[in-house]
C-alpha cells in the first residue's frame, strides 16, 4: 500500500510521470506516489501550462524588443533629419550675412550718389525744393526743407 507524503529515495518501480512529478514538487516536501487515472490524464495539460506561460512571456519580450528597435530606428532617422536641417540653417545664415553685407554696400550713400551721377542726375536747384511742415514723434513741429542744393 502506498502512503501519502513518503516515498523511497530511489524507487525504480515508479512510473516516469510520477518521477517527473516528484521532481516538479518544489513548494511542498510531500510527494504523491499514487495518482488516480483522472489526475494522470490532466498531467500533460498541467505540465503544458508553464510552457505556455514561458512562450507568452518570450513573445511579449520579443515584441517589446522589436518596438524598442523601431523606436531607435525612428530616433536615428529624426536625428539625421535634425543634423541635415541644422547644416541647412547654418548655410542659410551664412548666405543671409553675405546678402546683408551686399545690401549695405549697394545702399551706401557714396555708391548711390556715384551711380546717380553716371546716370546724369544732378542736385535740384533752390526753386525745385518744397518745404513741408511735419510733426515729429514727440509732437513737436518740425520744418523739413527737402534736399539742400550742393551745386551752385
Amino acid at each position: 500500500m502506498y502512503q501519502y507524503g513518503t516515498c523511497p529515495k530511489e524507487s525504480p518501480k515508479l512510473p516516469l510521470w510520477a518521477r517527473q512529478l516528484k521532481r516538479r514538487t518544489v513548494l511542498s516536501k510531500e510527494v504523491l506516489v499514487r495518482i488516480p487515472a483522472k489526475a494522470k490524464s490532466e498531467l500533460p495539460r498541467l505540465a503544458a501550462i508553464p510552457k505556455a506561460w514561458c512562450a507568452a512571456v518570450v513573445c511579449i519580450l520579443l515584441a517589446s524588443m522589436f518596438v524598442v528597435a523601431l523606436q531607435y530606428a525612428g530616433l536615428t532617422e529624426i536625428q539625421y533629419e535634425l543634423n541635415r536641417r541644422q547644416s541647412e540653417l547654418a548655410s542659410l545664415n551664412k548666405k543671409k550675412v553675405e546678402l546683408e553685407l551686399q545690401v549695405e554696400q549697394l545702399s551706401s550713400l557714396e555708391r548711390v550718389e556715384k551711380e546717380a551721377r553716371t546716370l546724369g542726375m544732378i542736385y535740384p536747384v533752390e526753386r525745385q525744393v518744397v518745404k513741408v511742415a511735419t510733426r515729429s514723434s514727440d509732437g513737436e513741429r518740425v520744418a523739413y526743407s527737402g534736399v539742400q542744393s550742393k551745386n551752385k
